[in-house]
Protein backbone atom coordinates (compact mmCIF):
# COMPACT_ATOMS: atom_id res chain seq x y z
CA UNK A 1 0.00 0.00 0.00
CA UNK A 2 2.88 2.38 0.44
CA UNK A 3 5.45 3.70 3.17
CA UNK A 4 3.96 5.86 6.14
CA UNK A 5 6.80 8.57 7.39
CA UNK A 6 6.49 9.89 11.13
CA UNK A 7 8.31 12.13 12.72
CA UNK A 8 8.27 12.28 16.04
CA UNK A 9 9.48 14.38 18.86
CA UNK A 10 8.75 13.65 22.36
CA UNK A 11 5.63 11.57 21.58
CA UNK A 12 3.05 10.11 23.85
CA UNK A 13 0.89 7.06 23.99
CA UNK A 14 -1.12 8.69 20.55
CA UNK A 15 2.25 7.68 18.37
CA UNK A 16 1.68 3.67 19.50
CA UNK A 17 -1.86 3.82 19.40
CA UNK A 18 -1.78 5.46 15.28
CA UNK A 19 1.13 2.28 14.52
CA UNK A 20 -1.43 -0.58 15.78
CA UNK A 21 -4.12 1.76 14.17
CA UNK A 22 -2.27 1.70 10.89
CA UNK A 23 -1.37 -1.73 10.78
CA UNK A 24 -5.11 -2.69 11.31
CA UNK A 25 -5.94 -0.42 8.47
CA UNK A 26 -3.38 -2.19 6.11
CA UNK A 27 -0.16 -0.41 6.16
CA UNK A 28 2.83 -2.65 6.66
CA UNK A 29 5.77 0.05 6.01
CA UNK A 30 5.66 2.88 8.76
CA UNK A 31 9.36 4.94 9.24
CA UNK A 32 9.48 6.66 12.34
CA UNK A 33 12.10 9.56 12.78
CA UNK A 34 13.32 9.87 16.79
CA UNK A 35 13.85 13.57 16.46
CA UNK A 36 16.39 14.30 19.74
CA UNK A 37 13.67 13.24 22.07
CA UNK A 38 15.86 12.65 24.64
CA UNK A 39 16.23 9.02 26.93
CA UNK A 40 12.74 10.13 28.80
CA UNK A 41 10.81 8.86 25.57
CA UNK A 42 12.81 5.62 24.77
CA UNK A 43 10.20 3.17 26.71
CA UNK A 44 7.87 4.80 23.73
CA UNK A 45 10.28 4.25 20.78
CA UNK A 46 10.99 0.61 21.94
CA UNK A 47 7.44 0.17 21.74
CA UNK A 48 7.26 1.78 17.75
CA UNK A 49 10.34 -0.54 17.04
CA UNK A 50 8.22 -3.50 19.00
CA UNK A 51 5.27 -3.05 16.33
CA UNK A 52 7.50 -3.47 13.25
CA UNK A 53 8.15 -0.15 12.67
CA UNK A 54 11.41 0.63 11.12
CA UNK A 55 13.15 3.47 13.56
CA UNK A 56 15.61 6.31 12.64
CA UNK A 57 17.40 8.20 15.38
CA UNK A 58 19.05 11.90 15.56
CA UNK A 59 20.95 12.02 18.60
CA UNK A 60 19.92 15.51 19.38
CA UNK A 61 16.74 17.82 18.28
CA UNK A 62 16.94 18.89 14.60
CA UNK A 63 13.48 20.00 13.73
CA UNK A 64 10.17 18.61 11.66
CA UNK A 65 11.61 19.14 8.18
CA UNK A 66 15.45 17.75 9.21
CA UNK A 67 13.44 14.35 10.40
CA UNK A 68 11.39 14.22 7.01
CA UNK A 69 14.58 14.79 4.78
CA UNK A 70 16.34 12.18 6.89
CA UNK A 71 13.49 9.48 6.58
CA UNK A 72 13.63 10.36 2.63
CA UNK A 73 16.84 10.47 1.75
CA UNK A 74 16.80 6.37 3.86
CA UNK A 75 13.84 5.63 1.49
CA UNK A 76 16.17 6.52 -2.10
CA UNK A 77 19.26 4.90 -0.53
CA UNK A 78 17.68 1.85 0.04
CA UNK A 79 15.71 2.39 -3.64
CA UNK A 80 12.02 3.08 -2.60
CA UNK A 81 9.64 2.16 -5.26
CA UNK A 82 6.43 2.60 -3.02
CA UNK A 83 4.31 5.89 -2.45
CA UNK A 84 5.33 7.42 0.27
CA UNK A 85 3.17 9.54 3.03
CA UNK A 86 4.21 11.40 5.88
CA UNK A 87 1.57 11.79 8.87
CA UNK A 88 2.14 13.41 12.49
CA UNK A 89 2.64 11.42 15.52
CA UNK A 90 0.30 13.48 17.88
CA UNK A 91 -2.99 11.41 16.47
CA UNK A 92 -4.20 14.68 14.96
CA UNK A 93 -4.36 12.06 11.33
CA UNK A 94 -6.51 9.75 11.16
CA UNK A 95 -5.54 6.21 9.77
CA UNK A 96 -8.56 6.47 7.29
CA UNK A 97 -7.11 9.42 5.51
CA UNK A 98 -3.54 8.56 5.97
CA UNK A 99 -4.61 5.57 3.36
CA UNK A 100 -7.04 7.61 1.65
CA UNK A 101 -3.74 9.94 0.56
CA UNK A 102 -1.73 6.76 -0.08
CA UNK A 103 -4.51 5.58 -2.51
CA UNK A 104 -4.56 9.24 -4.12
CA UNK A 105 -0.79 9.11 -4.75
CA UNK A 106 -0.98 5.63 -6.06
CA UNK A 107 -4.26 7.11 -8.57
CA UNK A 108 -1.46 10.11 -9.43
CA UNK A 109 1.59 9.36 -9.89
CA UNK A 110 3.89 12.40 -9.83
CA UNK A 111 1.50 14.94 -8.10
CA UNK A 112 1.93 16.26 -4.52
CA UNK A 113 -1.43 14.61 -2.53
CA UNK A 114 -1.44 16.92 0.68
CA UNK A 115 -4.54 15.93 3.09
CA UNK A 116 -6.76 19.61 3.41
CA UNK A 117 -8.70 19.98 7.07
CA UNK A 118 -12.04 22.03 6.70
CA UNK A 119 -11.22 23.54 9.64
CA UNK A 120 -14.85 22.57 10.87
CA UNK A 121 -16.38 21.97 14.42
CA UNK A 122 -13.98 22.57 17.65
CA UNK A 123 -11.07 24.17 15.94
CA UNK A 124 -8.44 26.78 17.92
CA UNK A 125 -9.32 30.17 16.85
CA UNK A 126 -5.61 31.04 16.52
CA UNK A 127 -5.36 27.80 14.16
CA UNK A 128 -8.27 28.56 11.87
CA UNK A 129 -7.10 32.63 11.75
CA UNK A 130 -4.11 31.39 11.15
CA UNK A 131 -4.67 28.70 7.89
CA UNK A 132 -6.91 30.94 6.48
CA UNK A 133 -4.46 34.13 6.53
CA UNK A 134 -1.78 31.53 5.25
CA UNK A 135 -3.74 29.73 2.92
CA UNK A 136 -5.04 33.15 1.07
CA UNK A 137 -0.67 34.40 1.66
CA UNK A 138 0.51 31.78 -0.32
CA UNK A 139 -2.49 32.08 -3.07
CA UNK A 140 -1.84 35.28 -3.51
CA UNK A 141 1.91 34.86 -3.83
CA UNK A 142 2.03 31.78 -6.35
CA UNK A 143 -0.77 32.15 -7.88
CA UNK A 144 -1.83 28.07 -6.76
CA UNK A 145 -4.85 27.22 -4.52
CA UNK A 146 -4.01 25.01 -1.28
CA UNK A 147 -7.15 25.40 1.51
CA UNK A 148 -4.59 23.91 3.92
CA UNK A 149 -1.13 25.15 3.42
CA UNK A 150 0.11 23.90 7.19
CA UNK A 151 -1.16 20.25 7.36
CA UNK A 152 1.61 17.73 7.60
CA UNK A 153 -0.56 14.83 6.02
CA UNK A 154 0.87 14.14 2.38
CA UNK A 155 1.66 11.80 -0.07
CA UNK A 156 3.79 11.17 -3.64
CA UNK A 157 4.95 8.69 -5.83
CA UNK A 158 8.71 7.61 -5.26
CA UNK A 159 9.73 9.77 -8.06
CA UNK A 160 9.14 13.10 -6.18
CA UNK A 161 11.48 11.82 -3.57
CA UNK A 162 14.91 13.75 -4.73
CA UNK A 163 12.27 16.97 -5.01
CA UNK A 164 11.44 16.58 -0.69
CA UNK A 165 14.85 15.75 -0.66
CA UNK A 166 15.96 18.83 -1.80
CA UNK A 167 13.66 21.25 -0.10
CA UNK A 168 14.97 23.71 2.72
CA UNK A 169 14.72 24.11 5.84
CA UNK A 170 14.58 22.16 9.02
CA UNK A 171 11.74 23.11 11.01
CA UNK A 172 8.13 23.69 10.05
CA UNK A 173 8.97 26.44 7.16
CA UNK A 174 9.89 23.22 5.35
CA UNK A 175 6.03 22.27 4.65
CA UNK A 176 5.55 25.70 2.97
CA UNK A 177 8.99 25.84 1.01
CA UNK A 178 7.79 22.24 -0.41
CA UNK A 179 4.54 23.79 -1.39
CA UNK A 180 6.62 26.75 -3.30
CA UNK A 181 9.11 24.57 -4.89
CA UNK A 182 6.16 22.59 -6.11
CA UNK A 183 4.39 25.49 -7.45
CA UNK A 184 7.41 26.95 -9.20
CA UNK A 185 8.05 23.36 -11.14
CA UNK A 186 4.56 23.14 -11.63
CA UNK A 187 4.32 20.14 -9.59
CA UNK A 188 0.72 19.38 -9.68
CA UNK A 189 -0.86 19.86 -6.12
CA UNK A 190 -4.09 17.58 -5.76
CA UNK A 191 -5.83 18.02 -2.42
CA UNK A 192 -7.98 15.70 -0.68
CA UNK A 193 -10.70 16.91 2.59
CA UNK A 194 -9.68 15.00 5.72
CA UNK A 195 -11.26 15.18 8.85
CA UNK A 196 -10.15 17.98 11.08
CA UNK A 197 -8.92 16.53 14.91
CA UNK A 198 -7.89 18.94 17.57
CA UNK A 199 -7.04 17.05 20.63
CA UNK A 200 -6.98 19.00 24.02
CA UNK A 201 -6.66 22.20 22.15
CA UNK A 202 -3.66 21.36 19.87
CA UNK A 203 -1.62 20.98 23.55
CA UNK A 204 0.47 18.52 22.09
CA UNK A 205 1.87 20.51 19.49
CA UNK A 206 5.55 21.78 19.42
CA UNK A 207 4.82 24.74 16.83
CA UNK A 208 5.82 28.21 18.10
CA UNK A 209 2.95 30.78 17.60
CA UNK A 210 6.00 33.22 16.95
CA UNK A 211 9.24 31.80 15.66
CA UNK A 212 7.96 28.98 13.40
CA UNK A 213 4.65 30.95 12.15
CA UNK A 214 7.65 34.00 11.20
CA UNK A 215 9.73 30.97 9.30
CA UNK A 216 6.75 29.98 7.63
CA UNK A 217 5.77 33.52 6.27
CA UNK A 218 9.18 34.72 5.84
CA UNK A 219 9.28 31.25 3.74
CA UNK A 220 6.17 32.91 1.14
CA UNK A 221 7.69 36.37 1.05
CA UNK A 222 11.24 34.93 -0.51
CA UNK A 223 9.56 32.26 -2.76
CA UNK A 224 6.85 34.63 -3.95
CA UNK A 225 6.54 35.60 -7.47
CA UNK A 226 3.29 36.53 -10.13
CA UNK A 227 2.04 39.97 -10.20
CA UNK A 228 -0.60 39.81 -7.60
CA UNK A 229 2.96 39.15 -5.76
CA UNK A 230 4.61 42.15 -7.06
CA UNK A 231 1.79 44.62 -6.79
CA UNK A 232 1.24 43.69 -2.91
CA UNK A 233 5.33 43.64 -2.50
CA UNK A 234 5.39 47.00 -4.45
CA UNK A 235 3.03 48.67 -2.03
CA UNK A 236 4.78 47.64 0.84
CA UNK A 237 8.30 48.76 -0.67
CA UNK A 238 6.43 52.15 -1.42
CA UNK A 239 5.37 52.57 2.29
CA UNK A 240 8.86 51.65 3.47
CA UNK A 241 10.42 54.34 1.38
CA UNK A 242 7.89 56.92 2.59
CA UNK A 243 8.70 56.03 6.19
CA UNK A 244 12.35 56.05 5.15
CA UNK A 245 12.20 59.36 3.66
CA UNK A 246 9.53 61.13 6.52
CA UNK A 247 12.03 59.88 9.53
CA UNK A 248 15.17 60.84 8.08
CA UNK A 249 14.43 64.26 7.00
CA UNK A 250 12.64 65.56 10.46
CA UNK A 251 15.34 63.60 12.52
CA UNK A 252 18.16 65.74 10.04
CA UNK A 253 16.16 69.06 10.57
CA UNK A 254 15.51 68.62 14.35
CA UNK A 255 18.75 66.65 15.72
CA UNK A 256 21.69 67.48 13.59
CA UNK A 257 20.59 70.97 11.45
CA UNK A 258 18.88 72.83 13.99
CA UNK A 259 19.48 76.56 12.41
CA UNK A 260 16.92 77.19 9.61
CA UNK A 261 20.06 78.24 7.20
CA UNK A 262 23.15 76.15 6.98
CA UNK A 263 26.70 76.96 5.45
CA UNK A 264 27.77 73.93 2.87
CA UNK A 265 30.84 74.59 0.95
CA UNK A 266 30.37 78.32 1.41
CA UNK A 267 26.80 78.28 0.19
CA UNK A 268 24.33 79.30 2.18
CA UNK A 269 21.15 76.70 2.09
CA UNK A 270 18.19 76.07 4.04
CA UNK A 271 18.06 73.30 6.51
CA UNK A 272 14.81 71.91 5.64
CA UNK A 273 15.68 71.92 1.48
CA UNK A 274 19.34 70.00 2.51
CA UNK A 275 17.10 67.56 5.27
CA UNK A 276 14.70 66.79 1.88
CA UNK A 277 17.53 66.25 -0.42
CA UNK A 278 19.35 63.98 1.68
CA UNK A 279 16.07 62.10 3.00
CA UNK A 280 14.98 61.65 -0.74
CA UNK A 281 18.33 59.96 -1.71
CA UNK A 282 18.35 57.61 1.26
CA UNK A 283 14.89 56.35 0.60
CA UNK A 284 15.17 55.87 -3.11
CA UNK A 285 18.52 53.49 -2.62
CA UNK A 286 15.94 52.03 -0.28
CA UNK A 287 13.19 51.51 -2.21
CA UNK A 288 15.58 50.42 -5.45
CA UNK A 289 17.02 47.93 -3.69
CA UNK A 290 13.84 46.05 -2.17
CA UNK A 291 12.51 46.62 -5.44
CA UNK A 292 15.55 44.83 -7.31
CA UNK A 293 15.59 42.16 -4.81
CA UNK A 294 12.32 41.34 -3.24
CA UNK A 295 9.71 42.55 -5.37
CA UNK A 296 11.22 41.76 -9.03
CA UNK A 297 13.46 39.89 -7.95
CA UNK A 298 15.90 41.26 -10.82
CA UNK A 299 18.76 39.43 -12.07
CA UNK A 300 20.07 43.24 -13.42
CA UNK A 301 23.04 45.01 -12.26
CA UNK A 302 23.08 48.10 -10.16
CA UNK A 303 23.41 50.01 -13.22
CA UNK A 304 20.03 49.94 -13.46
CA UNK A 305 19.67 52.74 -10.85
CA UNK A 306 20.26 55.13 -13.31
CA UNK A 307 17.45 54.30 -14.86
CA UNK A 308 15.25 54.38 -11.80
CA UNK A 309 16.15 57.41 -10.83
CA UNK A 310 15.43 58.79 -14.66
CA UNK A 311 11.95 57.44 -14.00
CA UNK A 312 11.55 58.84 -10.29
CA UNK A 313 11.84 61.95 -12.31
CA UNK A 314 9.76 61.38 -14.51
CA UNK A 315 7.28 60.16 -12.71
CA UNK A 316 7.42 63.63 -10.02
CA UNK A 317 7.13 65.88 -13.23
CA UNK A 318 4.23 63.81 -14.33
CA UNK A 319 2.36 64.13 -11.29
CA UNK A 320 2.85 67.62 -11.37
CA UNK A 321 1.78 67.95 -14.50
CA UNK A 322 -1.41 66.12 -13.90
CA UNK A 323 -2.57 67.56 -10.39
CA UNK A 324 -1.94 70.71 -11.97
CA UNK A 325 -4.13 70.51 -14.73
CA UNK A 326 -6.87 68.95 -12.53
CA UNK A 327 -6.56 71.56 -9.59
CA UNK A 328 -6.50 74.66 -11.75
CA UNK A 329 -7.94 73.60 -15.34
CA UNK A 330 -10.85 71.67 -14.07
CA UNK A 331 -11.12 72.98 -10.81
CA UNK A 332 -11.46 70.00 -8.54
CA UNK A 333 -10.54 69.82 -4.74
CA UNK A 334 -6.70 69.75 -4.63
CA UNK A 335 -6.78 66.08 -2.34
CA UNK A 336 -8.73 64.53 -5.30
CA UNK A 337 -6.36 66.18 -7.97
CA UNK A 338 -3.47 64.64 -5.82
CA UNK A 339 -5.34 61.51 -5.42
CA UNK A 340 -5.86 60.90 -9.24
CA UNK A 341 -2.72 62.11 -10.18
CA UNK A 342 -1.06 59.64 -8.27
CA UNK A 343 -3.13 56.61 -9.31
CA UNK A 344 -2.76 57.33 -12.58
CA UNK A 345 1.28 57.62 -11.72
CA UNK A 346 1.26 54.42 -9.74
CA UNK A 347 1.08 52.07 -11.91
CA UNK A 348 2.74 53.29 -14.63
CA UNK A 349 5.96 53.74 -12.52
CA UNK A 350 4.88 49.92 -11.70
CA UNK A 351 5.01 48.72 -15.05
CA UNK A 352 8.24 50.62 -16.31
CA UNK A 353 10.02 49.16 -13.24
CA UNK A 354 8.56 45.70 -13.89
CA UNK A 355 8.93 45.54 -18.08
CA UNK A 356 11.88 48.05 -18.54
CA UNK A 357 13.86 48.68 -15.42
CA UNK A 358 14.28 45.17 -13.81
CA UNK A 359 13.33 43.33 -16.47
CA UNK A 360 14.82 39.77 -16.43
CA UNK A 361 16.29 38.54 -19.24
CA UNK A 362 16.21 34.74 -18.02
Amino acid sequence: MGIVVIPAYKPDEKLPRLIRDLKDAGVSSILVVNDGSGAAFDGVFREVEALGCELLIHEVNRGKGAALKTAFRHLSERGCREVVCTADADGQHLPVDIVACLKEAEAHPGALIIGGRGFTGNVPLRSRLGNAFSRHTFHLFTGVKVYDTQTGLRAFSPDLLPLVEGVKGDRYEYEMQMLCDAAKQKIPVREIRIQTVYLEDNASSHFNAFHDAMRVYGILLKNGSGIAYQIFTFLLSSGLAFLTDFLIYHLLLTLVFREKEISLFGVTVLAATLSLLIARIVSSVVNFTVNRQAVFKSDGKVWNFVGYVLLAIAVFFGQKTLNNFFYYDLNWHASLAYLVAQLICYPVSFLVQKLVIFRNKK
